[in-house]
């Protein structure tokens, strides 16, 4: 990682709250935006953060296009005492992702648990950064929301579903909390879109060519090829991320009204669905003893034998924790041709992108 140079998280949301300004987002809505984007970056989660910002459809390019609605506010359209549906107006994905999940924390309050649907919004970064949304109001949140078309049903060959990710987060007491974000593919398109970037092959069981053949050069997914379903081939447990992948497109696309995958888009660009929840702890037991409960498990978890070749055994978020304490101490590395859209970004709006640290 030594040609990537390190920014810091503070000069970098300044100047990211800038150029949204002179694109037209409201204040409070760049500072959403932004903020969940730097949070990718912050947990290491580098394919969903400010790499996006000048090249997918739903950020810089979306606006300039006419594609995103920079100003728009999302507006509740259906509502029950639990449930919602949130209708994003075609702005900016992040934006309509917080306003569900605030929605839905104020649901689970009143009523234990609150679930919301979000329609017409755009790519919204990282599932994470919303299901982490509930932890400070002792609830267990969710976020699910419905990626690119990218995946290939268990035995079969092109694409039909959505690389469709999911997190839960769930507080602990002195561990520090769960947090899973996983896709229901085996992996992300952004990790190949960074492993083109840096000239690699990709491993075996990521991805198959256009005749549904593995394949570990990452250019053969936009050359017609797909991503396998979590678990890969039918002989190590795909038909499960298969399943998984159909139930977010239920969950988000069609809970919605908006549609599933392979109706909705080619690419991650147009309207995109999301869901969102949350649980009240305490609608189920005393708080103080689901987290003396949940430090147990992850610390028993952490305990186990470490296996021949390996260092130690992690439970989910920890190494997003570690890599937050070191970008923020540190900086944040990036791609060279990340930076190189950043600057190039930064050109065109007349706002230089700061210097790296050092």
């Amino acid at each position: 990682m030594s040609s990537y140079a390190r920014y810091d998280a503070g000069r970098l949301a300044t100047w990211m709250n800038t150029v949204w300004a002179g694109l037209g987002v409201p204040p409070a809505d760049a500072t959403i935006v932004t903020e969940a984007l730097i949070d990718s970056d912050l947990m290491g989660i580098d394919s969903h953060g400010l790499a996006r910002v000048a090249v997918h459809p739903s950020y810089v390019r979306g606006i300039r296009e006419g594609t995103v609605d920079p100003a728009v506010a999302p507006r509740v359209v259906h509502e029950a005492a639990a449930t919602g549906v949130v209708d994003g107006g075609g702005g900016l994905g992040p934006v309509a992702a917080s306003r569900a999940m605030e929605l839905a924390i104020d649901k689970a309050r009143q009523t234990g648990a609150g679930f919301v649907a979000v329609t017409n919004s755009r790519h919204y970064g990282a599932a994470a950064h919303y299901s982490r949304m509930a932890l400070d109001h002792g609830m267990i949140g969710v976020s699910m929301t419905m990626g690119g078309l990218g995946v290939v049903p268990t035995h079969g060959r092109g694409r039909r579903l959505g690389i469709n990710p999911m997190s839960v987060a769930a507080p602990a007491d002195n561990e520090p909390p769960f947090i899973l974000d996983i896709a229901t593919s085996v992996v992300a398109a952004g990790k190949l879109e960074l492993a083109k970037m840096a000239g690699k092959q990709v491993p075996l069981g990521w991805i198959v060519d256009a005749d549904a053949k593995p394949t570990t050069d990452p250019d053969d997914y936009w050359r017609g090829g797909a991503i396998l379903p979590l678990g890969g081939a039918a002989e190590t447990g795909g038909y499960k991320g298969y399943g998984l992948s159909v139930m977010i497109d239920i969950l988000t696309g069609i809970l919605s009204g908006l549609g599933f995958s392979a109706a909705l888009r080619t690419s991650g660009a147009g309207p995109t669905p999301h869901f969102q929840g949350a649980l009240l702890i305490e609608g189920f037991r005393p708080l103080g003893g689901f987290r003396a409960m949940m430090d147990e498990l992850l610390r028993t978890l952490k305990a186990t034998e470490v296996a021949e070749g390996s260092e130690r055994v992690f439970v989910h978020g920890e190494k997003e924790f570690e890599a937050r304490r070191d970008r923020e101490r540190n900086g944040i590395p990036y791609h060279p041709q990340v930076i190189g859209t950043l600057e190039q970004l930064g050109t065109e709006v007349g706002v230089p992108l700061p210097a790296p640290l050092g």
